[in-house]
């Protein structure tokens, strides 16, 4: 058995003001932490700004993005 590690990409939307983000969604895994953390990035901008939200709707419920890029162990057999 050899240990490997991924890197779970979380990305949460939140309000200014709000106590809580969305429910995190994992959205996916990645082999090092810097493709994690490139994915994170280029997947909040286009949750923002991608064709679902409009200018409007951001600056009224002062909307961003949060992500997180978890490590984990995992076992390889």
């Amino acid at each position: 058995m050899t240990a490997a590690k991924i890197y779970i990409l979380t990305i949460m939307l939140c309000a200014v003001g709000q106590p809580q983000c969305v429910i995190p969604q994992v959205i996916s895994e990645h082999s090092t932490h810097y493709d994690c953390v490139k994915h994170g990035m280029g997947d909040g901008y286009e949750i923002l700004f991608g064709k679902e939200l409009t200018k409007k709707q951001i600056n009224n419920l002062k909307l961003y993005v949060k992500f997180s890029c978890v490590e984990k162990n995992i076992v390889e057999s």
